[in-house]
């Protein structure tokens, strides 16, 4: 994967909620793009956890796929 991809997917208007799914199986969920910033050197990223102060610092390199989340999967549960 390459920084450029994973920016095309941040900038996208509108838009659209993604899953990356990284070499070693883990999946983040993007649901805004604040969620998610590129490092300046384009090496790494840093996503943020929706449901509380976590985040994880990621290599680019490692993403194996970024995919767009459909509508009826975008949609939170009900407690």
């Amino acid at each position: 994967m390459t920084s450029d991809h994973l920016r095309s997917f941040i900038r996208a208007v509108p838009f659209q909620p993604f899953n990356v799914r990284m070499a070693d199986e883990r999946v983040f969920h993007i649901h805004h793009p604040e969620f998610i910033s590129i490092f300046p050197s384009n090496r790494a990223a840093i996503i943020h956890s929706r449901d509380d102060d976590t985040f994880s610092v990621v290599d680019i390199l490692l993403m194996t796929e970024l995919e767009v989340v459909p509508p009826d999967q975008n949609q939170r549960v009900p407690a």
